[in-house]
C-alpha cells in the first residue's frame, strides 16, 4: 500500500515520540531502582544506632574485639537484643519446617550455624532476618571480625568510633531486592504513576503528531495546487506561505517562478503579435501591389517592381534578423574568436558606410585616447554585424544634418567603445527597453524607417557572447549615447 506524505510524516513524529518515551521511561525506571536502593541500604545501616552502641560495650570489655571474633552465637544475640528493641515490618506469619527458608538462602551458612530453637525464636518473629545476616562486624583494619566477605565492594561500611578514633567498621551487604514492604509499595506507585504518565503522553503525541503533520505539510499542499495550476497555464497563480522556514522560501521561488512565466507567457504572445504585424505589413503591400497589376488597375513598370522589390528585401531583413536573434537567445551562433583590434575592425566597417553617411550629411568624429593597439579575442565578422547595426541605425533615425562621434578608451582590463549621435534622443523610460526584440520608440516612425526593432537585440547577445556588455543612455547633447565594453587580452 503507498502511503501519503501526511501518513508517513504521522507515522515518523508518532513513532520517535514512543521510541523517546519508551526511553525515558527505561533510563527513569533504571535510576529510580538503583538509586532507591541504594539509598534504602544507606537508610538501613544508618538505622544501627542501637547496634552500634552494644558493639561498642563489648568491646570496651577487652579494649578489643577478641570476645566477638568468630563468635556467632554472641553476635546472634546481639542482633536479636538490637533486634526486640528496634522491630523491623514483618511480614505475615508463616510456619517452620526446619528448611532454609528462600529468603536467606543466600546465608545458609550462617543460618545452618544456629541451633534449633535459635531458629524457632528467629522465625516466629516473622520478619526479614536476612538484614541481620548481612551484617558483618571488621576491625579498624577492615578486618573480619563476624562474617565473611567474599566481595568488599558489595558492602556499606559504617565507622564505629570512640572518643573520635576508628575502632572498627560495621559493614552490610548491599541489598539487590527491596524487602521492606513500604520500599515495595514505594516503587508500585512511581510504576503506577509512570504509566498513567505514559498513556497521557501517548494521547499527547498522537494529537500532536497529527496536528504538526497537518501544518507541516499545509505549505507542500498549497504548492501542489500552484503546480497543477501552472501545468494548466494560469500562470497567475500564487501561494500564500507566511511561514520564513525553506518551505516559506520554496514557496516565494515557486510565486517568482510563476512571475516569470506569467512573463515569459506575455512576451510570447507579443512576440506572435509583433511578428504576424511585421510580416503582414510587407506582404499586405505585396498582395495588393500584385492583385492591383492582375486586376489591371497598374501597369507592370520598373517603379512598381522597385517598390515590390523593396518590400521582398524587407522581408527578407526581417526573416534573416529574425534567425540571428533566434540563433543568439539559444546559443546557437557561431564564433571563430581570434585576437584582433576592435578599433581597427571598427574603422573597416564604418568604410563601408562612409558614402551613405556623407549622402545623409552626417559627420563622422573618429578618436581614440593612444594609438597603442589594444587586442581582444573576438569573431571579426560578428563584431562587424555589430558596428553595422549601430551605423544602420544612426542612418535611420538621426536627423540630418547630423554628427555621430565614435571614441575608444581603456578602463582598468577592459576596452570602450562608445558612439553618440546627434539626435534625436531615446526617451529616458525607453532606454532599458532599446534591446528588446521588436521594441520600437516610435511605431509610426519605425516603419517608415524601415527598421525591424531586432538590430540592437541582436547586438546585445553577440556582446555578451563576448563576454561583455552594450549600454544606452543620452549624450551630452540630445542624441543616444551607446557604449560597448569588451575584455582585454592581459599580457
Amino acid at each position: 500500500m503507498q502511503l501519503k506524505l501526511f501518513s508517513k510524516l504521522f507515522i515518523a513524529l508518532f513513532v520517535t515520540s514512543l521510541v523517546i518515551l519508551f526511553l525515558w521511561i527505561g533510563v527513569f525506571y533504571f535510576k529510580l531502582s538503583s538509586n532507591f536502593r541504594e539509598y534504602v541500604n544507606h537508610v538501613e545501616l544508618e538505622l544501627q544506632h542501637d547496634l552500634i552502641n552494644e558493639l561498642k560495650k563489648v568491646y570496651r570489655i577487652t579494649n578489643s574485639w577478641e570476645l566477638l571474633r568468630g563468635n556467632h552465637a554472641l553476635w546472634m544475640d546481639i542482633l536479636g537484643q538490637t533486634f526486640a528493641r528496634n522491630p523491623l515490618p514483618a511480614k505475615p506469619n508463616k510456619p517452620f519446617k526446619g528448611a532454609v527458608p528462600p529468603e536467606l538462602e543466600e546465608f545458609r551458612h550462617d543460618f545452618e550455624r544456629l541451633d534449633i530453637e535459635t531458629r524457632r525464636l528467629l522465625m516466629r518473629k516473622s520478619v526479614r532476618f536476612e538484614r541481620y545476616f548481612r551484617l558483618i562486624l571488621m576491625d579498624k583494619n577492615k578486618r573480619s571480625v563476624v562474617g565473611k566477605i567474599k566481595d568488599p565492594d558489595s558492602f556499606l561500611l559504617k565507622p564505629i568510633q570512640i572518643r573520635g578514633s576508628i575502632i572498627g567498621w560495621l559493614g552490610m551487604k548491599k541489598a539487590q531486592q527491596f524487602s521492606n514492604p513500604m520500599d515495595v509499595r514505594f516503587i508500585q506507585e512511581m510504576i503506577r504513576l509512570i504509566f498513567i504518565i505514559s498513556i497521557g503522553i501517548i494521547v499527547i503525541a498522537l494529537f500532536v503528531s497529527f496536528f504538526l503533520s497537518r501544518h507541516l505539510l499545509s505549505p507542500v499542499k498549497m504548492l501542489t495546487t500552484g503546480i497543477k495550476s501552472i501545468s494548466e497555464r494560469k500562470f497567475d497563480t500564487r501561494i500564500s506561505v507566511k511561514s520564513k522556514d525553506e518551505l516559506g522560501d520554496l514557496a516565494t521561488g515557486f510565486n517568482k517562478m510563476a512571475h516569470t512565466l506569467e512573463q515569459y507567457e506575455e512576451a510570447r504572445k507579443n512576440w506572435i503579435t509583433d511578428i504576424s504585424h511585421e510580416l503582414g505589413t510587407p506582404l499586405s503591400i505585396l498582395r495588393g501591389e500584385i492583385e492591383a497589376i492582375q486586376d489591371g488597375i497598374r501597369e507592370v513598370t520598373e517603379k512598381n517592381l522597385d517598390s515590390m522589390h523593396a518590400e521582398v528585401m524587407h522581408l527578407s531583413k526581417i526573416v534573416k534578423d529574425l534567425k540571428d536573434l533566434s540563433l543568439a537567445e539559444t546559443g546557437g551562433l557561431t564564433f571563430n574568436k581570434t585576437e584582433l583590434d576592435a578599433f581597427e575592425v571598427l574603422t573597416d566597417t564604418f568604410k563601408l558606410y562612409e558614402n551613405r553617411f556623407q549622402e545623409k550629411q552626417i559627420r563622422l568624429e573618429i578618436k581614440s585616447e593612444n594609438d597603442e593597439k589594444k587586442l581582444i579575442m573576438a569573431d571579426s565578422d560578428r563584431l562587424q554585424q555589430v558596428f553595422s547595426n549601430i551605423f544602420e541605425n544612426t542612418l535611420r533615425y538621426s536627423d540630418a544634418p547630423g554628427q555621430l562621434k565614435i571614441g575608444c578608451r581603456t578602463e582598468d582590463s577592459n576596452l570602450i567603445l562608445f558612439f553618440e549621435d546627434s539626435g534625436p534622443g531615446v526617451p529616458e523610460k525607453s532606454l532599458p527597453l532599446i534591446f528588446k526584440r521588436l521594441y520600437r520608440v516610435d511605431q509610426s516612425r519605425n516603419r517608415e524607417k524601415g527598421g525591424t526593432g531586432l538590430g540592437l537585440a541582436i547586438c546585445k547577445h553577440i556582446i555578451e557572447a563576448h563576454q561583455g556588455k552594450i549600454t544606452a543612455n543620452n549624450g551630452k547633447g540630445r542624441g543616444l549615447r551607446l557604449e560597448i565594453e569588451l575584455p582585454i587580452i592581459q599580457a
